[in-house]
């Protein structure tokens, strides 16, 4: 298989972003399986480390698309699976959360019984993006209609290389309808998901906002709600409004020229490493084990050992 140089920092940044995504998130998994499990539930705790697990794998996938080019054509489909995926997982993460605090009698649903159907159910994402990438794979009318202008660029032949393609203005009836289903498919899991943030979400605010239960309780929640909004934010922002961008301004005849290459390939790598860091910082229990890693100057130390306001305040403040 041919590899198409299109600059060092779309070569190289998702090289860079999938290492720091095996060494951030197997460095969360130790935090989360060491630290203060008392007031993290068992089920939330192994959501986590699941995910965690999942950027790793993805993150795995993203680097094997260099490979030869048979396994690249796999990894190339497994990874937009995983972008479907991340979207699932996350619901899977919402409705949990929406349980645990509005509906608790249906917690039996996150039982090591039903687990195993919810993952299926989210796996419907994967299939979406899966299936989207798979039908706009390696089509030939229009590698033809881009062969000069991609020599021209990259210097290379377009047939010898991975991609997937939307077409809008094919001359094949074939071409259009694999096209528009690629959309269709790829926009049902995407308003599928960011729906089902929405609606959760606000309820899970709503029941926050009114809610009896004791202020411990409650800012724990919120912790935990504001991980799972920025964890739902950050592949948002670096893929699915990249790809929005990909995938309509062609629709208008508009031309983006090399966005695809500065940004969107190496923020598709971005997430899997970015995640681990939101989870890290949010929630206090984790922040403040990271931060007595940090080693302390003996000055300090003393200080905090010889006032008991300062001790509180510390504590506060971390």
């Amino acid at each position: 298989m041919v590899e198409v140089y299109v600059g060092d920092f779309p070569k190289w940044m998702p090289r860079i972003f999938s290492g720091l995504s095996f060494i951030f998130n197997s460095f969360l998994i130790h935090i989360i399986c060491h630290q203060n499990k008392s007031r993290i539930s068992r089920t939330y705790r192994s959501l986590l480390i699941s995910f965690c697990i999942f950027d790793i794998c993805y993150s795995a996938s993203d680097l094997m698309t260099g490979m030869n080019r048979k396994v690249a054509e796999i990894a190339f489909l497994v990874r937009c699976s995983f972008i479907g995926l991340s979207y699932g997982i996350l619901e899977l993460h919402f409705i949990y959360r929406y349980i645990i605090l509005c509906r608790p009698s249906m917690t039996k649903l996150f039982s090591k019984f039903y687990i195993l159907l919810m993952f299926f159910f989210i796996s419907i994402n994967g299939f979406f993006f899966g299936a989207a990438a798979w039908v706009i794979f390696d089509i030939e009318e229009t590698k033809e209609f881009i062969r000069d202008d991609f020599y021209q660029n990259y210097h290379a032949d377009v047939s010898q290389v991975v991609m997937v393609t939307l077409h809008y203005r094919a001359r094949e009836a074939s071409t259009l309808m694999r096209t528009y289903l690629s959309l269709l498919l790829t926009n049902i899991s995407s308003v599928a998901a960011v729906a089902t943030y929405f609606i959760l979400g606000t309820k899970i605010v709503q029941y926050l906002r009114r809610s009896s239960i004791s202020a411990a309780a409650r800012a724990l929640h919120r912790q935990l709600f504001t991980a799972l909004v920025v964890q739902s934010s950050i592949p948002f922002v670096v893929s699915l409004l990249p790809c929005l961008v990909t995938w309509f301004t062609p629709l208008f005849g508009v031309s983006i020229g090399r966005f695809n290459n500065y940004y969107t390939i190496p923020m598709f790598s971005a997430f899997p490493c970015c995640d681990p860091i939101a989870i890290a910082f949010i929630v206090a229990e984790y922040r403040r084990y990271i931060y007595g890693l940090i080693p302390r100057p003996r000055k300090e130390l003393h200080k905090i050992a010889s006032s008991s306001n300062h001790v509180f305040t510390l504590q506060i403040i971390l």
